[in-house]
């Protein structure tokens, strides 16, 4: 993983700090964001404006190599990415550095599978993760390749984020993006904000046009920020 630390935080800095757990899209890499550049720069201009306190940003590695497709989920055969990115890796942090209690200040943010986890995890974990950002997300697992389980599986139910939404509404933000032209993300977000309810806060942005595509959602970003301070309180400016 990478993690990006506001100035002078380290694990014994009297300043507490927010985080974003950031996760990058399939093929992809937390390395993603360095190169493209549109996480940092923006979210720089929001700490410098005030719109946003200064959080730690922190961006995990969701697959073995660039193409292999975890959906972030616990595999039955493989991989408990699910338990490590909602566990392990808060925990983690945690112990490292200094950072603000409470749910109130931890975020999840991602773009097509990383907008899946983002969802998934804040979802599944509301004691963990107050909100979610989710640019072109989806809300059940969309693997590319191989099934770990049956669609109709137990396992595969407690993945599908509608069905949660419908019978058990928990109480998080979420900030969705997506464009009406996506063939993977607009078709279940729509099924989605058909039956999202209270406690479940959900803001939804739709594009028209442009597809599944990094140019479409870019340029929101600086407004998913101004949401999450709105949103969650440890993420709002400071005095």
């Amino acid at each position: 993983m990478y993690v990006q630390l506001p100035v002078g935080c380290d694990q014994h800095s009297a300043t507490r700090h927010p985080v974003i757990v950031a996760m990058h899209g399939l093929p992809g890499s937390p390395g993603s964001y360095n190169k493209l550049d549109h996480l940092y720069t923006r979210l720089d201009k929001a700490v410098s404006d005030r719109r946003i306190a200064a959080p730690i940003v922190v961006m995990p590695q969701l697959n073995r190599t660039l193409d292999d497709d975890t959906e972030c989920i616990d595999d039955p055969h493989g991989l408990q990415t699910e338990t490590w990115l909602a566990s392990t890796l808060p925990t983690w942090v945690r112990q490292t550095f200094a950072v603000a209690p409470g749910r109130g200040s931890w975020a999840t943010w991602g773009c097509s599978l990383g907008g899946w986890c983002a969802s998934m995890l804040t979802m599944k974990h509301p004691a963990t993760f107050g909100a979610a950002v989710a640019y072109q997300g989806y809300f059940r697992p969309h693997f590319d390749g191989h099934l770990p389980f049956q669609p109709n599986a137990p396992q595969a139910r407690s993945y599908d984020l509608i069905a949660l939404e419908k019978t058990n509404p928990v109480p998080v933000s979420l900030w969705l993006f997506a464009s009406d032209a996506d063939k993977v993300s607009y078709p279940s977000v729509k099924e989605f904000l058909t039956v999202v309810k209270r406690p479940t806060d959900g803001t939804a942005r739709i594009a028209q046009g442009g597809g599944h595509r990094l140019s479409v959602w870019t340029r929101k970003i600086s407004r998913s920020f101004d949401w999450l301070a709105q949103v969650q309180p440890g993420l709002a400016p400071r005095p």
